[in-house]
């Protein structure tokens, strides 16, 4: 008996030592093959200059779309860096829409002052954008788009995919039904207008002590979803007048903003009457190709979490995941996308457990990057920052934990999920240790 048990521990032990030596050997290969297609970034988060872009002149620019994740929501590196491969798929590749991962309502007026100058962009900050975009990074992106508008005919547009904020979307529908003088249309975007009033401070509610009405907010909610889709039936039901009437600018604006309000609204709506969680990353999906159909020659780079771009979803589709695999299917390969990642250093955080403008960005510690982790693995790579083709043949195996990491502090060891990065992205671009974003003064 004692020879069984004991021969059972040896085999045991051996099996941990085989699968340890196994694990070993497979990080060992994997960063010899990182380190042998890795790119130079120099440059990258400095002063623009095109010469810097040269790693993405085979990895995006034919495609339609182009993900730009970010493996944290406060790492400055991972914001300048976009910014900056924004400048060059705009001014290089004829890219003309920047879409954030930030409600379509709020971004219409950052829109008015990327192109007509209207409003200072601090405050339209303040007010327009969730607070981990409040930042002096993404000011400087939207002082260059207003720049480049006043210099170049083909304009470039601010866009947002989202719709946690519903009001302003409202606002915007009953203005622009208006001219069209139809007094159920009138009477509709009123009551969606009250109704999304409700959700929004319902919303910011979330934020305060106390607890909600929530059978009046469910209420609410799916009278929204009945008011809204009875305003899309009465545009498509008279779509050629009303499209004649408003022009087609106004009209696609109006088309946009009603999908973005019964998306948001669809979200109380199909819980409630089909027992079924809602998808955001697939609303979100939608509203960016609705934006690309708007007109044949738009090219939009999209701006949000890693998880949200990544081709193929990290966890549930519901809220955290999957965009990406959806904007896939829809344009296969006109979809392209790029990870950021780092190893650890400081980020911006918020305190709040849902985000929103009124939220205050703060400057903490990122935990080093988990041992074994595909950050870990990328530190151990001779070089501060690199860009990693991913989609170069076949290679070791990439099966990794990476981390994931949203707006709030993160404690040690962090969050995980293990997936091969080639996977997910077609690139990814890694910086060893980042810093907090700057928030605005």
């Amino acid at each position: 008996m004692f020879q069984k048990v004991f021969l059972t521990a040896v085999t045991l032990l051996l099996l941990q030592m085989g699968g340890k030596a196994q694990e070993q050997a497979d990080t060992a290969a994997a960063r010899r093959w990182v380190n042998a297609h890795r790119k130079s970034i120099a440059g990258i988060t400095g002063d623009y200059q095109a010469g810097s872009m040269a790693f993405l002149q085979k990895a995006a620019g034919t495609q339609r779309v182009i993900g730009l994740g970010e493996g944290t929501h406060g790492s400055s590196e991972f914001q300048q860096a976009r910014v900056n491969i924004i400048r060059y798929l705009v001014t290089e590749k004829g890219f003309n829409i920047i879409c954030f991962e930030n409600s379509y309502g709020w971004s219409k007026a950052l829109n008015d002052y990327i192109l007509h100058g209207r409003g200072e962009p601090d405050s339209l900050m303040r007010h327009c954008l969730l607070g981990i975009w409040q930042t002096r990074e993404v000011k400087s992106l939207l002082q260059w788009m207003r720049q480049y508008n006043q210099q170049h005919s083909r304009k470039v547009l601010f866009a947002g995919m989202d719709f946690s904020e519903t009001s302003q979307t409202a606002a915007q529908i009953r203005e622009l039904t208006a001219p069209l003088q139809d007094t159920l249309l009138q009477r509709l975007s009123i009551a969606l207008l009250q109704y999304s009033q409700y959700q929004d401070e319902v919303y910011r509610s979330f934020n305060m002590p106390g607890e909600i009405n929530r059978q009046q907010w469910l209420d609410n909610g799916l009278a929204a979803y009945e008011t809204v889709t009875a305003i899309r039936n009465i545009l498509d039901s008279k779509a050629d007048n009303y499209r004649q009437q408003l022009g087609t600018a106004a009209w696609q604006a109006l088309q946009a903003s009603t999908l973005n309000s019964a998306l948001a609204f669809y979200g109380i709506y199909r819980p409630v009457k089909q027992q079924q969680e809602a998808s955001r990353d697939s609303g979100m999906a939608v509203m960016v190709t609705r934006l690309a159909q708007q007109d044949p020659g738009n090219k939009i780079i999209v701006w949000a979490h890693n998880a949200h771009i990544a081709r193929k979803s990290l966890i549930d589709d519901s809220n955290g995941g999957g965009m990406g695999a959806f904007l896939q299917r829809h344009f296969g390969k006109d979809y392209a996308c790029i990870g950021t990642g780092t190893a650890g250093g400081t980020v911006g955080v918020i305190r709040e457990q849902f985000v929103n403008p009124s939220c205050q960005l703060y400057s903490t510690v990122l935990p080093q990057a988990a041992p074994g982790s595909w950050e870990a693995l990328l530190a151990g790579v001779p070089a501060e920052q690199f860009y990693l083709p991913l989609h170069t043949g076949t290679g070791p195996v990439l099966q990794f934990p990476q981390r994931l990491a949203g707006y709030n502090e993160e404690k040690a060891p962090g969050y995980y999920v293990t997936a091969d990065p080639r996977e997910l992205y077609d690139g990814f671009l890694f910086f060893r240790q980042t810093s907090a974003t700057r928030s605005l003064p």
